[in-house]
């Protein structure tokens, strides 16, 4: 599995292209640096890209990875993470496609078109500033 990390310099917002069969210890230790960074800022918007990842086959092995993320990514912050995923994957997961969480703040949601997730991460944008 890869993973590549890149920053968008005006936004400053992540996003994590995964490449090959998905581990929960590589994502962990791609968090940990991510947070590490002096550029990430942890009540920014971040994007998963997993449309080329494998090992992914239902909603059973995709809510509990977005679970795991966005307890370690948004640890210190509150955020919006949006996941991009295959189409026939993201069919497969069915509704709800979106959750929000206690603080009400922390919102998760699943996508199969790059341009769907970018608007709703914008749209969520004056959210992560209040």
């Amino acid at each position: 599995m890869q993973i590549r990390t890149s920053i968008d310099p005006h936004s400053r917002v992540p996003t994590h292209t995964v490449t090959g069969w998905l581990t929960a210890n590589r994502v962990r230790r791609t968090v940990a640096r991510l947070v590490e960074d002096p550029d990430y800022l942890p009540d920014r918007n971040s994007l998963w890209d997993l449309r080329e990842a494998e090992g992914l086959s239902g909603p059973e092995d995709v809510w509990p990875l977005v679970e795991m993320i966005r307890r370690d990514e948004l640890h210190t912050g509150r955020g919006v993470i949006a996941f991009l995923l295959k189409p026939e994957l993201f069919f497969a997961v069915g509704e709800p496609r979106e959750r929000t969480y206690p603080t009400g703040r922390e919102r998760a949601g699943l996508f199969d078109d790059l341009r769907d997730a970018g608007e709703w991460l914008d749209n969520h944008e004056h959210v992560r500033d209040a």
